[in-house]
């Protein structure tokens, strides 16, 4: 007994250490003082390799900002997809997908993402990610990874994105090492995010990082989007729209959100934006996803990285704020 409970305790240390690696990775703030009033990402991790640079002026708009951020997790998807494929087997999936009922060249998304609440999926979910090396707390995290890598991938084959990046690299998992970092040093953000990941710290690590520095990226890019548009008037005009979790519901939604109305009321909240003169196209995109992601987390559907139960995320992103 003696011998179980040391065990027992040695593992919840090991637990613990690895949570706070991932805390350190999202949010590290370093001592030293990078060149004032940048922004520099750099990332060399997986085959996901971008280095950009951008000047921070007092005069620069939020706008300016945000776009340079969308660019710091167009590597996230297809690495952590790769990353579960090392996992899990995923053909698993694959062939429950490809059992859908609803043809891929259905029109209305809505249909076919409904699929992945059916019992059919959830079977294949179960089996995809009972592995023996995970405890039943970490097959749950794997299942819900594999959830939103399928929510992800029908939406975008529908050219329905719930990332801010709305770019996906062709990219394939090399190797597991390298490193992500992002400095922001003006008046407004001071930080450093990063983490050097190496071959030994394994796939499940490795998704965890990305998923968990993608919801901190989230988080700053609406924080800049709602500095350029009133996200209230957003919020408001998906009040307007259906709810609900069942097939006919998400149909429903899926045409309002799909709806020539809809696509003007976001035209006419973009028009009246706090911009300078940028991209309306680029801006109107970035306005959808957040309408996407807004009116699709309640729909019992796992569309956002902050919906994963990663270990240690909540409690840590909690001792943050």
């Amino acid at each position: 007994m003696r011998r179980e409970k040391k065990c027992f305790y040695k593992k919840c240390a090991g637990l613990a250490k690895a949570h706070e690696r991932v805390y350190n990775a999202v949010f590290h703030q370093e001592k030293q003082v990078p060149m004032e009033n940048t922004l520099d990402f750099s990332v060399d991790l997986g085959g996901w390799k971008a280095h950009q640079t951008k000047t921070v002026t007092p005069s620069a708009s939020p706008s300016e900002i945000l776009f340079f951020l969308t660019q710091t997790t167009q590597g996230v998807d297809p690495l952590v997809e790769a990353g579960v494929r090392k996992i899990v087997d995923f053909s698993i999936i694959e062939k429950a997908l490809a059992e859908n009922p609803v043809s891929q060249s259905e029109s209305n998304w809505g249909n076919r993402i409904a699929f992945l609440n059916s019992r059919k999926m959830g079977q294949a979910i179960s089996e995809a990610s009972a592995l023996e090396k995970f405890q039943k707390k970490e097959q749950g995290e794997m299942a819900q990874f594999i959830r939103l890598i399928a929510v992800r991938k029908i939406l975008a084959h529908h050219n329905v994105f719930v990332n801010y990046a709305q770019f996906y690299p062709a990219l394939q998992l090399k190797e597991m090492g390298g490193h992500i970092q992002l400095i922001a040093n003006y008046p407004g953000w001071k930080a450093i995010k990063k983490m050097t990941l190496h071959e030994k710290s394994g796939p499940r690590t490795f998704i965890e990082f990305l998923g968990s520095y993608s919801v901190s990226m989230d988080k700053k890019m609406e924080q800049y989007l709602g500095e350029v548009v009133d996200l209230k008037k957003v919020d408001a005009a998906l009040a307007k729209g259906p709810a609900g979790k069942t097939a006919a519901d998400l149909e429903k939604l899926a045409f309002f959100l799909g709806s020539t109305q809809f696509a003007h009321e976001m035209d006419s909240i973009v028009a009246s934006s706090k911009r300078t003169g940028e991209n309306n196209e680029k801006l109107g995109g970035l306005v959808r996803v957040y309408a996407y992601r807004r009116a699709l987390e309640p729909c019992k559907l796992f569309v956002l990285y902050s919906q994963v139960e990663i270990p240690g995320l909540k409690r840590l992103l909690k001792k943050k704020a």
